[in-house]
């Protein structure tokens, strides 16, 4: 996978820890049939992400993004495009995070999220 970006955070006045918590997530950009993007909000903090998330022990990048689409957007997918690997680190938490970032057409969807 092609790695595309590492994004640290900007402005912060936390100084970088010496250890971070290791993640590892995927994500992806997923279009409707209207080429609407789906985005998911976290009201708890306050902002909108791609849909995605953690990758469990045992599971490979595809079947947790498979997984958590169907979760937090309620589709399965069709079309897998790899786009690449953002790397994050997150002082405030500390986090270290690799996401692996893909493109989909959705195939069904269970509700109205998308």
């Amino acid at each position: 996978m092609n790695y595309l970006k590492t994004i640290r955070d900007i402005g912060s006045n936390v100084l970088a820890p010496e250890k971070f918590l290791e993640r590892k997530a995927s994500r992806a950009v997923v279009f409707d049939k209207e080429d609407k993007v789906a985005l998911c909000h976290a009201a708890k903090k306050k902002y909108h992400k791609l849909p995605g998330g953690e990758v469990e022990e045992g599971e490979d990048f595809e079947s947790a993004l498979r997984r958590e689409l169907m979760e937090e957007i309620g589709c399965k997918i069709e079309n897998i495009w790899e786009l690449g690997e953002i790397e994050e680190f997150r002082n405030g938490e500390p986090l270290h995070q690799s996401s692996f970032a893909s493109l989909q057409t959705f195939r069904e969807k269970k509700g109205s999220h998308i």
